[in-house]
Order: structure tokens, then C-alpha cells, then sequence
């Protein structure tokens, strides 16, 4: 089996694809247990130094772009029942904000993103793996909703960049993770539906052998 946190803290990973649903079932569940959640978009590296047209170009969907040493660090200090200072990403300035925010130690840590079940480090430190999926038409929907009202995009932009960039990237590291979840839900589901299937998934035990892991992080990413 694998390895999991021995220490009070339980890491629950909620992965899948942009507009599955991820965040918003990873938000019922903080509201029931009042847990916190670390967001892998604010893990997203620091890009001030760089001019923003070069920023605007970056594909946020390649791991590459994620400070993947930070977040394991990070979450070996909250399972050490130590605080983090989570980074803030501004995807208004595609950079990190200059601010960040305390995380305390809690019994239960949601770990929210689309990698969040690609990295065999992260994936053996959760007990708990959801994948949450949806068809490609409805993430697009979604996402164009997301970028426009809340991330000041061009509609065309994120038209172009998700059939262009985010679907093969999703085809290529995000939906192949799904292996490494313990439930696998669908994202059209009513969000209390959702959130009945995580919690009791949270009452079971890890079920994904160990020798999976060595696999998935050459077949994936490091």
C-alpha cells in the first residue's frame, strides 16, 4: 500500500481536469470540515521578473510551471503541525502576489489542482485521491467563465488557448493521473451529491499499491 502521513494530518487530493469541478467540491468540503486548502495555482513560479507579454504566454497547464519543490516542502511542514506562508498567485498579473497567505496545521488538508494526483510525492502523502471529470465542451464552458469574469481574459484568447493548449496538456498529464484516485466522481453531479461521495471516500483507506508510484512519476513528471 502506499505510504501515507503518519502524523495527525490526513492530505486529501482533489485532481482532474480545468472545469471539472475540482474547486468547487474542494470548497463544500473545507465549508463541512472546516479544513484548509492548499490550491496548486498559487504554486504557480514567480514570473516579476519577466516582461508580460513573455508572462501571458506561459502555459499554466505544463507541470514545468508549478514550483513543485515548494509545495512538497509546504506540505511536509503541515504535516510536521507547523504553519506555512502559502504564495498568492495573481493571475490578473501572471506573477505571484507580493502577500501571502498563514495555512495552520489542521487534521485534514485539501490539495486542490489539476497535478494534484500527477506527482507520485503528493499522491503518497494523501489518503484520500479524488479525480473529479467532466467532458471536454463542458470544462471549456466553464473555464471561459472562469477567465473572463474573474481572470480579466479575451474570450478569444481562452477560446485559442484551451483547444490549442489546455486539452492536449490535459490529455497528455492531467487525465492519465486519474489511475492514481481512489474515487473517481463525475462533475456534472449536484454539488451535495459530490460531497456525500468525498466525505465517505474519506472513510476509507488508501487502495492504490505502492509499485504504481515508481511508474507514474517516470510516465509523468518528477
Amino acid at each position: 500500500m502506499l505510504k501515507l502521513n503518519p502524523v495527525g494530518t490526513r492530505f486529501v487530493a482533489i485532481g482532474g481536469g480545468t472545469g471539472s469541478g475540482k474547486s468547487t467540491l474542494a470548497e463544500a468540503i473545507s465549508d463541512r470540515l472546516g479544513a484548509p486548502i492548499i490550491r496548486i495555482d498559487d504554486y504557480y513560479r514567480d514570473q516579476e521578473h519577466l516582461p508580460v507579454p513573455v508572462r501571458r504566454a506561459v502555459n499554466y497547464d505544463a507541470p514545468e510551471s508549478v514550483e513543485h519543490a515548494l509545495l512538497i516542502a509546504h506540505l511536509d511542514r503541515l504535516a510536521s503541525g507547523r504553519a506555512i506562508e502559502k504564495p498568492i498567485y495573481d493571475f490578473t498579473r501572471d506573477t505571484r502576489s507580493p502577500l501571502t497567505e498563514r495555512v495552520e496545521a489542521a487534521p485534514v488538508v485539501l490539495i486542490e489542482g489539476i497535478f494534484a494526483l500527477c506527482w507520485a510525492e503528493v499522491a503518497a502523502r494523501c489518503a484520500t485521491r479524488i479525480f473529479v471529470e467532466a467532458p471536454a465542451e463542458v470544462r471549456f464552458r466553464r473555464r471561459l467563465r472562469r477567465d473572463v469574469e474573474v481572470r480579466g481574459r479575451d474570450e478569444h484568447e481562452v477560446t485559442t488557448r484551451f483547444w490549442r493548449h489546455v486539452a492536449p496538456m490535459h490529455d497528455r498529464w492531467v487525465a492519465p493521473s486519474r489511475v492514481l484516485a481512489t474515487r473517481i466522481v463525475d462533475g456534472e453531479q449536484p454539488i451535495d451529491r459530490l460531497l456525500t461521495l468525498a466525505l465517505a471516500e474519506m472513510k476509507t483507506p488508501s487502495t492504490v499499491a505502492a509499485p504504481m508510484l515508481p511508474r507514474l512519476s517516470s510516465v509523468l513528471f518528477a
